[in-house]
This record gives C-alpha cells, structure tokens and sequence, in this order.
C-alpha cells in the first residue's frame, strides 16, 4: 500500500495536479527550446549538404546542419528532414521521385500543385525547374497558417520535388520564411 501511495504522489507531481483546485497561477506556456530558431534566423543558419539516392536517381540538397533525416521519412520514393522533436514547428524538407515527368508551363505546376484556398505567392518555370509557393489564407488561425515551397526538376519521363514546408503557431514571418524555403529547395542538385 505504502508503494501505492508514493507512485500516486509522484504521478501527482510529474502532472503538476498537487494544486490545489482554488489556484488560480495557470501551468506555465510551452517555450521554444533553445534549439530552435526563430524565422528570422533560417536564412543565415549553417548548412550542410545532403547527398542520397532514390531508386536510380542521385541527388545533393543543401540543408540547415540541425536538420536530421527521419527513419519514418526514408520510404521507396522519398527522404524527409526535420529538426527532430519539432516536426510541426519547425521548417521540414522532404524529396520525392515522382512517376510523371517535369512541368512544361507554369499553368500545369499551378494545377498540380496549388488549391483553391492556396495563395500563390510566387510561380515560375526557369530551364525546366517548376518553382512554387504557397501560404495560407491570411485570415488562417495561427495554429492552420503555413507556407510551402515546391521545386520540381525533371528526371528523363520521372522528376524530382523538393517540398518544404514551416508552420503552425511557431511560424511569425511567411514572406520571409517561403522565399527561404524555396532558395533552399533551389539547392536540389542531380547527382550522378
């Protein structure tokens, strides 16, 4: 009994229910941790470059160095990074070999890729390379905006996307952030 009464206590104290119910302090806010950055400081963070393979196709992406691959990320067609504990809150990268071919006209990107709700921020096609981003609307709750980036490159009748992606409540520049997300798919590279 003696071991029952201590477990309950400590499960007491690790939920922070020992208050009594006439406290009014409310739980302290969740913080970013320190290991996280703030919009802002994307563009200038320090890089590394990744290199991988799917199926046939070699590719180098260059990348925030925090950013780490995820083993639920590495599937047949794609491989996914992200700041590892912060999935949602912080910018993730992911590239996929697609089964169609590249975008011959903005038009055909903008079907596949933007919806209805989307606003397009900036489209272009340059040497057979789609560009796209995209945000949400901007009357979006804080928790629902988000802004997204597409690279798409072309692979023989295959292409390679780049999809980045920051959103959430965590993300406080947009603008910033898609231009950010888009220069860093730009890095996508052919290997060989």
């Amino acid at each position: 009994m003696r071991v029952l009464s201590i477990l309950a206590g400590c499960a007491l104290l690790v939920c922070g229910c020992d208050r009594k119910a006439s406290d009014p302090t409310p739980p302290p806010s969740p913080t970013v941790p320190s290991d996280t950055r703030a919009d802002d400081e994307w563009p200038s963070a320090p890089t590394k470059q990744v290199t991988d393979r799917i199926d046939d196709v070699a590719f180098a992406l260059t990348l925030p160095s925090e950013l780490q691959g995820h083993p639920n990320d590495r599937t047949e067609t794609s491989r996914g990074w992200e700041v590892l504990g912060w999935p949602l809150t912080q910018p993730r990268f992911e590239v996929t070999l697609r089964g169609e071919p590249g975008f011959t006209t903005v038009e055909a990107g903008l079907a596949a890729y933007a919806d209805d709700d989307d606003v397009v921020v900036a489209s272009e096609l340059t040497d057979g390379r789609f560009t796209l981003i995209i945000r949400s609307h901007p009357e979006a709750k804080p928790n629902d905006a988000f802004v997204a980036a597409y690279v798409i490159v072309g692979v023989g009748a295959r292409s390679l996307e780049c999809f980045a992606t920051h959103g959430g409540a965590h993300l406080t520049k947009p603008e910033l952030i898609g231009r950010w997300l888009a220069t860093t798919c730009g890095t996508l590279q052919l290997g060989s």
